[in-house]
């Protein structure tokens, strides 16, 4: 038998926010056709493997199918048999991976990494040669978040970083479901000095094919052009396009996509209407404009899925509109005025709910959060104070789950992020940076996104209870088990032998304690109120919150 099997990484000087691409080839050089698993393998026969050192033996970083799916699918990683295919004398088969997929990006540091085939059949045992690798932080200057469903659930999320040119931007496309691991994470062709990049809703639904599910337009808006590229997942650019965007320059609040040739953009102009535009190679064609009232400097949020275009405007008061792609209102929704200031609002299309955010300013202590259901008009609200002496607030996110529970992570001037859920907490969950860029999804189960020097930004799925803190290697099994890896029993797994990252999981025992990390602590200023509003009666809701 004599198999070669090597390894070349695309790009040997990474950012924490980029994945690692990878091309590995196996080469049959003997007499003999061979049975082996193949290119469409889902175990863990093929292997890439990342060292701290060019000695070590023991991986610090290691990436395969399975872990895939522990990452995209579900936490039991899947015990599919081998897909096995013939490797022909003087064949090769050839893998092109982006790694996004399969496991979290690199963190910072020097790494030395190689592939592994393994298949105990056969006897075959590989080790490329190791690569060195450079993994530099990249500090995340803005995020954005948009999340549709044209025949999977998906979230699109931008990073805005620098780059040796200025500042650059990194698109991931998650399985909003579980969205540790991504399809891709790769930087966009776009720097415009000033411009904004928006990532288009794919608003259409088709469950024929999935390919369209990987195509995303990406749109920059500078001052006087909007820059437009499709991308094709990891195949890079399919189409691009330039237009002209006539008149004064306006706001872009969101862009869609039809799934044929209509790419449209929506922004606001300094009269607070919504402009809708067609973005041709040329000059942008107009479609309608709406005469919402867009405050300027007040959080608002526009959403598009297959048949509506979500409006939410957020002063002391919650408006929302519903329109049809033609701009004409379909549905109106609004909460009474609220004692408190506006801080931020999003619209989530797959629940089709509002998630608004008010607060008592930066030096204060209390927020209110509400939930609204446009379709049903009940709204859930949490008002709460944050114990937090002597730290004006910087950063809010937070969701609501299945079971009607508040999730917020808030990040404050003291370069802390703090994790509360309804009136528990808070919990200080990392420390250290100038923005932490929080984001909280909460589709089943709950994942906290936020940015963290060494290793980007990322989510780390939440668990209250049941876990028994850090993810640790499970007593030896009494039984034969499936091959593979090591998996916490966490996971519910008797058999654990697949390597998980121990940063995935984050659980209240990886939480500071309060009374070693929370000095400025003040029980007296806790004062927590839950309450749920029907606002389809017109009758009731109205007037301040009590």
């Amino acid at each position: 038998m004599s198999l070669d099997l090597s390894l070349d990484v695309v790009a040997t000087a990474l950012g924490t926010l980029e994945s690692m691409r990878v091309r590995v080839v196996l080469r049959n050089g003997g007499s003999t056709a061979l049975r082996l698993p193949g290119t469409a393998d889902p175990t863990d026969a093929l292997e890439i493997r990342a060292y701290a050192s060019p000695h070590d033996t023991s991986p610090s970083w290691q990436a395969n199918p399975r872990l895939r799916h522990v990452m995209m699918v579900s936490e039991r990683p899947d015990w599919t048999e081998a897909a096995l295919e013939v490797l022909q004398p003087g064949a090769l088969w050839e893998w092109d991976l982006d790694l996004a997929s399969y496991q979290y990006p690199l963190p910072q540091g020097d790494h030395w990494v190689e592939a592994v085939y393994r298949y105990a059949p056969e006897n075959v045992d590989l080790r490329s040669e190791r690569a060195a690798v450079t993994v530099s932080a990249s500090e995340a200057h803005d995020l954005f978040v948009t999340r549709d469903n044209c025949v999977l659930d998906g979230l699109q999320v931008l990073l805005k970083t620098e780059s040796e040119d200025g500042f650059c931007w990194i698109g991931r496309l998650h399985n909003a479901g579980r969205p540790l691991a991504s399809w891709y994470s790769m930087r966009l062709d776009a720097g415009a000095t000033g411009a904004h990049v928006l990532a288009a809703y794919n608003a259409f639904y088709r469950d024929d094919v999935f390919d369209h599910f990987f195509d995303r337009w990406f749109v920059e808006v500078a001052p006087s052009e909007a820059r437009s590229q499709r991308i094709a997942g990891t195949h890079g650019v399919r189409e691009r396009r330039t237009t002209s965007l006539p008149g004064a320059p306006r706001h872009p609040r969101a862009a869609f996509w039809d799934g044929a040739d209509g790419l449209f953009l929506l922004s606001s102009a300094q009269g607070g209407s919504l402009h809708c535009h067609r973005l041709v190679s040329g000059e942008a064609d107009p479609v309608f404009v709406h005469g919402s009232s867009f405050h300027l400097g007040m959080p608002s949020a526009v959403a598009v899925d297959a048949e509506h275009i979500h409006v939410v405007m957020l002063d002391r008061e919650l408006k929302y509109e519903r329109l049809d792609h033609g701009g004409n209102v379909v549905l109106r929704r609004e909460l009474p005025r609220s004692r408190f200031s506006p801080f931020a609002c999003r619209y989530d299309v797959d629940r089709r709910r509002v998630l608004a955010t008010f607060w008592d300013g930066p030096n204060g202590r209390i927020v209110r959060l509400v939930a609204l259901d446009v379709e049903t008009g009940e709204c859930r609200e949490l008002e709460r104070s944050l114990p937090l002496r002597g730290q004006d607030l910087r950063e809010i996110s937070f969701d609501v789950d299945l079971g009607g529970r508040f999730h917020l992570l808030v990040g404050t001037s003291r370069h802390r992020l703090y994790y509360c859920r309804d009136e528990t907490g808070p919990w200080l969950v990392s420390s250290g940076e100038r923005q932490f860029l929080p984001y909280v999804h909460a589709p089943r189960r709950v994942f906290l996104g936020y940015y963290q020097t060494p290793r980007g930004w990322r989510f780390r799925l939440y668990a209250a209870r049941g876990l028994g803190g850090h993810l640790q290697p499970p007593d030896p099994p009494s039984a034969p088990q499936p091959p593979g890896g090591r998996v916490s029993a966490l996971l519910g797994m008797t058999n654990p032998d697949l390597p998980i990252d121990p940063t995935m999981h984050i659980t209240e025992a990886d939480f500071g304690k309060t009374a070693e990390d929370l000095p400025q602590w003040d029980d007296d200023t806790v004062r927590t109120s839950v309450r749920i509003v029907d606002t389809s009666d017109p009758d009731r809701g109205r007037g301040d919150p009590e």
